[in-house]
């Protein structure tokens, strides 16, 4: 079973460095592509050269990806973000085969809803010139400092 590093695949997406997008004692990640078990592994301290490796393995029953990195450079939540979003691109990968690493999202279908609603949420603004909000600054707090300059401040 040769090994395939991702770093390997990721050689058509060219605007981002691979560290970039891909960025501790080193941890095994593995998945099924089911997605529905996720598990790491804690191994030797410092099995990598670099700070985070990334491998994918064909297996009988389809793929694993395993993740060793260094420890001293990411927290687990940093760790667990990168593997959720190796996760999504496998999936969309498994989804749409013919698609190129540019086509693919760095965000769940979820994630992009849930940011597109936030996005299309349009605070209404008063309709109120300037000077009007202004003079209602002013009576909602007269006793406030409106000016100073050296030791002398003026109120509104």
């Amino acid at each position: 079973m040769t090994p395939i590093h991702l770093k390997d695949v990721l050689t058509d997406v060219k605007e981002v460095p691979f560290e970039t997008v891909i960025h501790l004692e080193a941890v095994v990640f593995d998945f099924e592509f089911d997605y529905q078990q996720c598990t790491a592994t804690l191994m030797h301290p410092n099995v990598t050269d670099a700070d985070i490796d990334i491998y994918l393995y064909k297996t009988l029953e389809g793929y694993d990806i395993k993740m060793m990195y260094n420890r001293e450079q990411f927290d687990d939540l940093t760790v667990n973000t990168y593997a959720n979003l190796i996760q999504t691109l496998c999936q969309q990968g498994i989804e749409c085969p013919d698609i190129s690493m540019k086509g693919m999202s760095l965000m769940t279908t979820a994630q992009d809803e849930a940011l597109l609603e936030t996005l299309q949420q349009v605070d209404t603004l008063p309709h109120r010139t300037v000077p009007e909000l202004f003079e209602e600054q002013v009576q909602s707090a007269l006793t406030r400092t409106a000016l100073r300059y050296g030791e002398t401040s003026l109120t509104y």
